[in-house]
């Protein structure tokens, strides 16, 4: 069933406790609200790209891969 295969290939990744600060330090850096930093964040440390129908990713995107669709 579809919901079987997407769960077996679905991976949650976060940020550990310690480093919420960061968040909070890149969305006065960065100018992005706290839930976009953190997903800024969590690519920019798994080294991984965003896609997104968020402008507001453009303030990032000279620093990480991002697709708008």
């Amino acid at each position: 069933m579809f919901l079987n295969d997407v769960l077996l290939s679905l991976s949650v990744l976060s940020i550990e406790s310690l480093k919420l600060f960061e968040v909070i330090k890149q969305t006065q850096l960065t100018n992005l609200d706290f839930d976009d930093s953190y997903q800024y964040l969590v690519a920019l440390q798994n080294n991984l790209e965003i896609a997104t129908l968020d402008q507001d990713f453009k303030k990032v995107q000279n620093q990480i891969k991002v697709h708008f669709l």
